[in-house]
């Protein structure tokens, strides 16, 4: 019963506590994991814009499986560095909108994993796995500022998803480090009430335009 005292904990908010044992082949109960998984996305669902991708098992629970090993990793600090590509396994199936939205159920913790290894060393190969997986999934990213890539692609063209990433994006104020098709699609959410409703990012946008014309400015000189 390892993942679903891990999960339950997760997404009550209550304190989470890692066991020893290693390992996602040591997981059982996968009947209760689903069933704890499916209520969060039912959840989620509720309140998304538009109607949710469905639901995927297999991408919710690898996700799980992921996230509990990289806790394992960062709080038992004597699982060694080759163990861990074995641990942090990448998923093995299709990346399409309902593994998306499914896998972010756990995936958008990772940023509170890597918040706990801000000891470590930028190539530690933890931190290394954890941003490579924040980049494909980057739908789970957004509090992330310093990844490798930010594969946007697989979720641009489903409406609601590519809307609630962009929200996620202005309640960061992730302007600096926003794709420029995300700057876009917040200039049509915002609209004319950027100032009002989301003024770092109007101010970031504001000065990175004046910085562009500097740019051009210095060019013509």
């Amino acid at each position: 019963m390892i993942l679903p005292k891990f999960l339950k904990a997760l997404f009550k908010g209550d304190e989470i506590i890692i066991p020893r044992e290693r390992g996602a082949n040591k997981f059982s109960a996968a009947r209760e994991s689903w069933r704890i998984l499916r209520e969060a996305y039912e959840r989620e669902a509720a309140n998304f814009p538009g109607e949710a991708p469905v639901f995927s098992e297999k991408a919710a629970l690898w996700a799980a499986k992921y996230l509990f090993n990289a806790a394992q990793i960062v709080l038992i600090r004597e699982i060694e560095d080759r163990e861990i590509p074995g641990m942090l396994f990448p998923f093995d199936g299709k990346k399409g909108h309902s593994e998306i939205f499914s896998a972010d159920l756990c995936l958008r913790h990772i940023p509170v994993i890597l918040n706990f290894a801000r000891g470590l060393a930028p190539e530690d190969p933890l931190i290394v796995h954890l941003k490579s997986t924040a980049g494909e999934w980057a739908y789970s990213a957004t509090e992330i500022s310093d990844l490798p890539r930010r594969a946007t692609g697989p979720f641009r063209n489903h409406p609601g998803l590519w809307q609630e990433y962009t929200e996620r994006m202005l309640r960061q104020k992730a302007f600096r480090y926003a794709k420029e098709e995300t700057r876009e699609q917040a200039d049509i959410i915002l609209g004319d009430f950027s100032q009002k409703l989301a003024p770092k990012w109007a101010e970031e946008k504001k000065i990175h335009l004046q910085s562009l014309e500097a740019e051009e400015g210095n060019k013509e000189a």
